[in-house]
């Protein structure tokens, strides 16, 4: 393949030869959102989609259905910049714009003056949005208190640029792509709802049972429908041990005993290699008070309320203050059932309660160790947990697919978008 060397946003690249490099303003046009009267909105049966930053969330690539809509006389007393069907849109103003957003409309649309768009004239629209979406715009924002874009730093951007045919060629190929990941996006929200139904029925009205009472919960204003031979205890009447971690941060070196956070259990796995350490003098100090072993429970108190993990691995580790060490007692409670009701709305709803709230939401160890949980036999707890065990594999299979999927779409974007692989055109006709 013939190459040649061009400058591409200041960076020296090698492309195809029969490749150009074109700033954004020669193959699009800049258009800036518009005011939005809080007057005029709320509207949801208008002829018009109004975007805000915040509607972007809630899709993939092209954009849907709007919190808000105007109809075309408003649109036109309000002077609207009304974009077509294919404009590639983005925040350019706020922490929205940290984000590096992209996002198509799919149908003639407006949004608010945090946005902006781009609407393709000599360059496929799909093209235009994965060209984007390699490009950093955080590191291109204004300095000041408030990150900002404007059209002149926009339109000076550079893009790749194959011919009309190839465009096309590479963006269906990673449009397939991105249609894999939102089915599987698809697949794991079910599953959420699938388990939180199944949660809902376990946790309330357990297996085979046709006797209920009605419990009475402290501080909560609403009664527990439970099974009649359930019980209901303090958490503190289930476990040998209740702590928390170290109260001031620690010394952290670059060998050393893993120190984990609220940060490091967010995910299914921990990753190892991302997280604190500490030397191993202060690891011993901190164990004599707050000892993890396998089968613990780490729970989140400390600004984000309710994450919870077991421990499941032998690794040595010591923890912040903000995460609660349990203990179960393993005759009274299986840890697995016991993981699952700390981050419920059995135990949200009384942390939420119990938390004290200034700049971090806080929940302190008396509180934790009032939890009210409700109690199945233990075989019961066993069988409840294995259900909802079988629904997180599932989510966390479907969770690891889309990562692999993802990793695949970056990966085609740095070898389609620089032609560093070519893409075979002779089966599409000229876009």
């Amino acid at each position: 393949m013939m190459v040649k060397e061009v400058y591409v946003n200041a960076i020296k690249r090698k492309i195809p030869k029969t490749w150009e490099v074109k700033l954004v303003k020669e193959i699009s046009n800049y258009v800036a959102g518009s005011t939005f009267p809080k007057e005029e909105q709320g509207e949801i049966n208008g002829d018009i989609p109004f975007y805000k930053v915040s509607d972007m969330n809630k899709f993939n690539v092209y954009m849907g259905e709007a919190n808000n809509y105007v109809s075309e006389e408003i649109a036109n007393k309000l002077n609207l910049n009304i974009c077509p069907s294919g404009t590639v849109i983005f925040p350019k103003l706020g922490q929205a714009l940290l984000t590096n957003k992209r996002r198509i409309l799919s149908q003639e649309s407006a949004f608010d003056n945090n946005v902006a768009g781009l609407i393709a004239e000599q360059v496929n629209e799909k093209y235009l949005y994965y060209s984007l979406l390699k490009i950093k715009f955080n590191a291109l924002c204004n300095p000041g208190t408030v990150p900002s874009l404007n059209k002149k730093t926009i339109n000076a951007i550079d893009i790749i640029y194959p011919t009309l045919k190839e465009q096309k060629k590479i963006a269906d190929i990673l449009s397939s792509v991105d249609k894999t990941i939102e089915k599987t996006d698809q697949v794991i929200e079910k599953t959420k709802e699938l388990k939180k139904g199944l949660m809902q029925q376990l946790l309330t009205k357990g297996i085979g049972h046709d006797e209920f009472k009605e419990v009475k919960v402290p501080l909560l204003p609403v009664k527990w429908k439970l099974p009649k031979n359930w019980k209901v205890k303090f958490l503190k009447d289930l476990t040998n041990k209740i702590t928390d971690g170290a109260h001031q941060t620690p010394t952290y070196v670059d060998e050393g005993i893993p120190f984990l956070r609220v940060t490091d259990i967010q995910e299914h796995e921990i990753d190892w290699e991302k997280t604190k350490k500490i030397p191993e003098e202060e690891h011993i100090k901190l164990t004599k008070r707050c000892k993890p072993e396998k089968g613990d429970i780490l729970l989140s108190k400390n600004g984000t309320i309710g994450i919870t993990k077991i421990v499941d691995w032998n690794k040595e580790f010591s923890n912040f203050v903000s995460l609660c060490l349990i203990k179960p007692n393993k005759e009274l409670v299986y840890n697995k059932y016991l993981s699952i009701i700390l981050g419920s709305e059995f135990c949200l709803q009384q942390a939420a309660i119990g938390s004290k709230t200034g700049t971090v939401t806080n929940l302190h160890l008396t509180e934790i160790r009032k939890f009210n949980i409700p109690v199945p036999p233990l075989e019961e707890q066993k069988k409840i947990a294995n259900i909802l065990s079988t629904v997180d594999e599932k989510i966390q299979k479907e969770e690891e697919y889309k990562a692999r999927l993802e990793r695949l779409k970056k990966g085609l974007m740095q070898k389609l978008l620089t032609g560093e692989v070519r893409v075979n055109v002779d089966d599409i006709k000229e876009a």
